[in-house]
């Protein structure tokens, strides 16, 4: 066997680990105008990892104790507050409410995180969401564009790995593997023309351009990774049912997806895996 390999080197190799999470989370939803709301949310979470079954296991690969919190666990609070704009919509009243036609979305965020273990350190974590939809015909046929990005304070030895910013899975830098990519700063903007093929499915072509790095200020376009692929949405005149996508990237690699929930659905944190 090969020596592990240090994971704050630049060497990707896929591999797989368990990841146990016990939490108890809220969060409350303030609307104070017609699209403003102020958001609160906090939890408390328990994380243990541990080597997986299948596949590659990720202590054969890399050096465990060179990932924040793999060897002890996690247990943290969280806490946050959102700013948000929400205006999105149906473009008129003929079309189905499950269909976003019109609007915007703007969605500041920041919160901070606090170890139960007295070794380890607090952090923040901070972000933006901007959504921006084009009716262009009826069906609807719609232009949709998404910019986000999230980031987090403090050394990133001291950031647990599955804290960190991500990107790649069915939502965010479609294309890729689950969370192929981490680090403290996650930048991702997409583009999805969206369409009917009948009265409850649509479908719709996607591309997404993003990147991670270890600041805001280091931000380059010369390696943005792209993905782009077909998605298709089943629903009902009033509620989304589903979603299946195929995907690939300038890297190569084919990918299938199912959700039950809208790919432009906000990611509540204090819930995220």
């Amino acid at each position: 066997m090969p020596e592990p390999i240090d994971p704050t080197m630049d060497a990707a190799t896929e591999t797989r680990f368990r990841h146990r999470i016990m939490r108890a989370h809220g969060t409350v939803d303030v609307r104070v105008a017609k699209a403003f709301h102020v958001l609160g949310a906090g939890s408390v979470t328990d994380h243990t990892y541990g080597r997986s079954a299948e596949g590659a296991a990720i202590d054969e690969v890399f050096m465990t104790d060179r990932l924040a919190g793999f060897d002890d666990g996690v247990r943290n609070t969280y806490g946050e507050l959102e700013l948000r704009w929400d205006s999105r919509g149906r473009a008129n009243d003929y079309e189905p409410i499950s269909v976003i036609s019109s609007g915007q979305l703007l969605a500041l965020f920041a919160g901070r995180v606090t170890p139960l273990d007295a070794d380890g350190k607090d952090f923040w974590r901070y972000g933006v969401d901007a959504q921006q939809f084009f009716r262009v015909g009826p069906g609807p046929r719609v232009i949709a564009l998404r910019a986000q990005t999230e980031a987090v304070t403090g050394n990133r030895d001291d950031v647990p790995f599955t804290e960190l910013p991500r990107l790649g899975g069915k939502d965010v830098l479609r294309g890729y593997p689950s969370d192929r990519f981490r680090d403290k700063v996650a930048m991702v903007s997409s583009l999805d023309y969206q369409f009917d093929l009948m009265p409850n499915l649509s479908a719709s072509l996607f591309v997404d351009a993003g990147r991670v790095q270890s600041s805001v200020s280091d931000f380059e376009t010369s390696d943005l990774r792209v993905g782009y692929g077909m998605q298709f949405d089943l629903h009902t005149s009033r509620s989304f049912l589903a979603r299946a996508s195929i995907a690939s990237s300038i890297d190569g690699g084919v990918f299938f997806n199912f959700g039950l929930d809208p790919v432009f659905e906000l990611d509540g944190r204090v819930q995220r895996r």
